[in-house]
Formats: C-alpha cells, sequence, structure tokens
C-alpha cells in the first residue's frame, strides 16, 4: 500500500466524502494539497480537520486493521432537525458523565 497524503484527502473529498462528513487529513504539513478542487468540499458541507499525530506507518498499519477488522463508524441514534434541542441535551448529558468519570 503506498502512502500519498495528497492523493488519500483528494479521494475522499471528492469521491468518497458524504455530505456533512468528516475527512481527517494526516501528514498534510509536508506541504500544500495541488489539485484539491475546494466546491466539492463546501457544496457537501464536507468538513476537514488536520492531524500530525503518529509516523506514515502508523497510519499504514491504522489504515490495515480498519480493514481487516471491517471496522465502521457505529451510530446509536440519528436525529431530525427539529429534533436538534434534544440532540443537543443528550450531547450535553453524555459530556458531563464523561467528564465526571475523568474528575472523579
Amino acid at each position: 500500500m503506498s502512502y500519498d497524503p495528497h492523493k488519500i484527502l483528494q479521494d475522499c473529498a471528492l469521491n468518497f466524502g458524504k455530505e456533512i462528513s468528516r475527512i481527517v487529513s494526516f501528514g498534510a504539513t509536508r506541504g500544500p494539497v495541488p489539485n484539491l478542487f475546494l466546491p466539492n468540499l463546501t457544496v457537501k458541507e464536507i468538513s476537514v480537520m488536520g492531524s500530525t499525530m503518529g509516523s506514515p506507518q502508523d497510519f499504514e498499519n491504522m489504515l490495515k486493521l480498519v480493514e481487516e477488522h471491517k471496522i465502521h463508524p457505529v451510530l446509536d441514534n440519528i436525529y431530525s432537525l427539529d429534533q436538534l434541542p434534544e440532540a443537543l441535551e443528550r450531547e450535553i448529558r453524555q459530556l458531563f458523565l464523561f467528564l465526571r468519570g475523568i474528575i472523579v
């Protein structure tokens, strides 16, 4: 598996990114991403986050792990826009429980 962070980011943004998704970019400290077409990110409302953690080998190992074990995100709830207050209340409650566990 060859590691090219620029190609991965472009493929994710242009081909695989679904509406309102998040892409985490690894390795962009190597320089600008050429030919990244920003309107595709904007129209799909895609968020891009950057990370400088780990090495290229760590990243390849993570990709292998995800592929081998068929790891997929788990959604425990889906809210409609009119349920936004309920969704936010749940997130705040979950955050409080998480922080309480750290402090105790």
